[in-house]
């Protein structure tokens, strides 16, 4: 299982679609940018609206780790406030 956790500090409300203009969700966005991805659920830690929780999966999920990384990587501008970590974990 592939874990996207996004987080903006300092911040009461977390839009990752905004800050990242993007016309569609972000799972959405991140499943037609790598087609074998499979999203699985969502959540967010402590139900706290500053952060974001993606779980996915896939065949080959450390190929799928390193794919999404480097796709968050470009998108993400450091002005923006948000972090982001993508780990892979064993369950959720």
């Amino acid at each position: 299982m592939i874990k996207i956790q996004f987080q903006q500090k300092n911040h009461e409300f977390l839009n990752v679609e905004k800050l990242l203009h993007l016309p569609s969700e972000i799972e959405d966005y991140l499943i037609q940018q790598i087609p074998e991805l499979e999203f699985e659920a969502s959540d967010n830690e402590a139900d706290l609206d500053d952060n974001l929780i993606l779980y996915f999966s896939g065949q080959n999920e450390t190929e799928l780790f390193l794919q999404i990384t480097a796709l968050l990587r470009n998108m993400i501008q450091n002005d923006n406030n948000m972090t982001f970590a993508v780990s892979l974990v064993s369950d959720f």
